[in-house]
């Protein structure tokens, strides 16, 4: 009677598991939270790379450096919804921007127009 039963048992459990062991699993399964921190880092890492290369007067190497900042911004704000409101990269070329302003306001007045 045992053998019987402990067989009855593994029918019936066995087809019930191997459904569910075949489908894969849901994208937010692999803990995409440290996807989101690993990007978050690059963004910021990038960040500083922008300013350096403002400091240095290569437009070149900014530019694509902030449109390397925006895929990174777009590929968080897909995986992680609490980031997607807005991307990086276009809040950071609008403030490079501004501050470009600046400093060419700032250099003439402190040179008293001579630049």
């Amino acid at each position: 009677m045992r053998r019987w039963l402990a067989t009855f048992f593994l029918l019936c459990t066995v087809p019930l598991a191997l459904p569910a062991a075949a489908e894969p699993l849901p994208p937010v399964a692999h803990f995409p939270h440290k996807d989101c921190r690993r990007l978050t880092r690059q963004i910021a890492r990038y960040a500083d790379v922008a300013d350096m290369a403002r400091e240095r007067g290569d437009d070149l190497w900014e530019e694509h450096t902030i449109a390397h900042i925006g895929r990174l911004s777009e590929r968080r704000a897909k995986l992680c919804p609490q980031y997607a409101k807005k991307p990086a990269g276009e809040e950071l070329k609008k403030m490079l921007a501004m501050l470009r302003d600046a400093a060419k306001i700032a250099a003439r007045l402190y040179t008293w127009g001579l630049l």
